[in-house]
C-alpha cells in the first residue's frame, strides 16, 4: 500500500512539471521593447486571446483599401504552435501568416506583415510583394506571441 501511495505522489508531481506543446513566448504589451526587433511574431489585439477566447479583429490598410482581419487562434491553452496562428479576412481571401518587428517606439510598433493571397488571382496589392510594412499603436495591442528559438 505504501508503494502505491509513493507511485501516486510521484505521478502527480511529474504532471505538475510537464511542459505544454508550445513554441510561443507571450510578451505583454508593457514589456515590448527594442530587444524584440527582428523577431517573428503574431500580435494579440484588443483582449487576451489565450485559449482561443476573445477573438478580436483589426483593420489594416492594404493598397488603397482598409481590410479587416480576424484573429485565427489554434490554441487550447496547452498546445499552441506559432505556425498555426494567423489573422484572416472573413472571406478567407487574405491571411497574415506572421509579422516581423522592425521598430519599437513608446506609442507604436512597426512591423512587416507577411500576407498570403488565398484567392489564387492576381491582386494589385500583391503585384510587387506579399510583405507590407504597417504600424500599430500600442493601445491596439494586448501582447505579442513571439516564435521561440
Amino acid at each position: 500500500m505504501r508503494n502505491l501511495i509513493y507511485i501516486l505522489i510521484l505521478t502527480f508531481s511529474l504532471n505538475i512539471y510537464a511542459q505544454d506543446g508550445s513554441d510561443i513566448i507571450y510578451i505583454q504589451e508593457k514589456n515590448i521593447d527594442s530587444t524584440l526587433v527582428g523577431k517573428y511574431a503574431h500580435i494579440d489585439f484588443g483582449e487576451n486571446s489565450f485559449g482561443g477566447r476573445n477573438i478580436d479583429s483589426v483593420k489594416v490598410l492594404l493598397g488603397k483599401s482598409v481590410t479587416e482581419f480576424i484573429e485565427n487562434r489554434n490554441d487550447d491553452g496547452y498546445n499552441n504552435w506559432f505556425n498555426e496562428q494567423s489573422l484572416k479576412t472573413a472571406d478567407n481571401h487574405y491571411e497574415i501568416k506572421k509579422c516581423k518587428i522592425t521598430r519599437v517606439f513608446d506609442d507604436m510598433i512597426l512591423v512587416d506583415l507577411y500576407i498570403e493571397n488565398n484567392e489564387n488571382n492576381e491582386s494589385d496589392i500583391f503585384k510587387d510583394s506579399n510583405i507590407f510594412p504597417v504600424n500599430f499603436f500600442r493601445e491596439e495591442i494586448y501582447g505579442l506571441l513571439i516564435k521561440a528559438d
